[in-house]
């Protein structure tokens, strides 16, 4: 025990040298007199950027050895880098998944002026999101998932105007979603799961900056606030996942306008209210799931127009009335439904001998009556 406690204002030590030593290269780089329009000078401050990058991490099987200062004229044959083509040859891709990397991610990055995609996954990073990622310009996926990284999401990162995609699932980060990211202009997919967020959902569809959006991916966070309504403004979605968090309130009826969400999760939350009849206007969803919430009333006919579905979950809520009867005719492709754990009663609808795609049947825990219809398919 005395040994490890000794060690540790030297392992600090260490790490704010290291620090100190990418700060001052990133320092250095931006004071560099190099012209953009040079190519030679554009390719060596492209390899000071990414020499500092790589001064903050341990690689562990050497798979970043090209990376050296003996090799700077040929950093686009550097592992894991991509360049533009032609011109300038300048650096606009970095891709580093799961060679086991750790330590933090050096602000030195944003040094790379023409970089577009950072993808850094599965690996052990650590440390906070620099906010300098916020002053690439060009940056249009950033994928940092599945590393350990701390703290919050840096409100620069709405500033990248050209950002397509952003995911920084399963990581430790905590504090609120910066609800400027609601007004990146050309923002699609957005998976924050699996982290300690908290705080509200930013507003996304509230003007047209983030009618584009396609997948909006926050379970398993620590979410607090209400579905905001202007999620129904999103007519490119697709995916919406909300499962597991803290949220309250009801389900919107204007989800009904996301005419091309296919999947619907927002299982165990503590929503309340009726499920909105507006739901049967997805014509295109192929997975509902709103169970562990508080939801009340009937299941709505209008989910019978749902031709495409195969998983629905309703359980663990407090519906009451019936199956409708004739929901084993309708959803010809359902292969997943549970209603346990509600108040629902009446007979088990004849209709379910004719589920020929059904695999799992959960009715447990409600007050139904009569014999259960025979199907060959569960």
């Amino acid at each position: 025990m005395d040994s490890l406690v000794n060690l540790t204002p030297l392992f600090l030590l260490q790490r704010i040298l290291l620090a100190y030593i990418a700060a001052s290269t990133y320092q250095f780089y931006l004071a560099s007199p190099s012209s953009p329009s040079n190519s030679t000078s554009a390719g060596a401050g492209d390899a000071t950027a990414l020499l500092a990058f790589k001064s903050l991490l341990f690689d562990p099987h050497y798979t970043l050895s090209s990376w050296n200062v003996n090799n700077t004229m040929n950093v686009c044959n550097w592992h894991g880098i991509a360049c533009q083509p032609e011109g300038r040859r300048a650096v606009t891709a970095v891709r580093l998944e799961s060679l086991g990397l750790t330590g933090m991610i050096s602000p030195a990055i944003a040094g790379l002026t023409f970089l577009r995609v950072l993808h850094l996954p599965n690996n052990q990073l650590n440390g906070s999101i620099p906010r300098e990622l916020g002053d690439l310009p060009h940056l249009r996926y950033l994928n940092l998932s599945s590393n350990a990284l701390e703290g919050a999401i840096p409100d620069a990162l709405s500033q990248c105007s050209r950002l397509h995609t952003i995911s920084i699932r399963s990581n430790k980060l905590q504090g609120r979603i910066p609800s400027s990211m609601a007004r990146c202009s050309r923002l699609r997919i957005i998976n924050f799961s699996n982290n300690n967020l908290s705080g509200s959902i930013p507003a996304f569809g509230s003007n047209s900056s983030s009618s584009h959006v396609t997948s909006i991916i926050l379970s398993n966070n620590s979410l607090t606030g209400q579905i905001p309504q202007s999620l129904g403004n999103l007519t490119s979605l697709t995916l919406l996942y909300l499962s597991s968090n803290n949220l309250v309130g009801r389900i919107p009826p204007s989800l009904g306008n996301c005419m091309n969400l296919t999947s619907v999760y927002v299982r165990i939350n503590n929503l309340e209210g009726n499920i909105p009849d507006s739901l049967g206007q997805l014509t295109r969803l192929r997975y509902l799931d709103l169970s562990a919430n508080r939801l009340s009333g009937v299941i709505p006919l209008s989910l019978l127009n749902l031709s495409s579905l195969t998983t629905l979950n309703l359980a663990t809520n407090r519906l009451v009335g019936t199956i409708p009867p004739n929901m084993f005719q309708t959803l010809p492709e359902l292969q997943y439904l549970s209603v346990s754990c509600n108040d629902l009663q009446g007979s088990i609808p004849q209709s379910l001998s004719n589920a020929s795609q059904l695999q799992l049947l959960d009715l447990a825990y409600n007050s139904f009556s009569g014999v259960i219809p025979q199907s060959g398919s569960y």
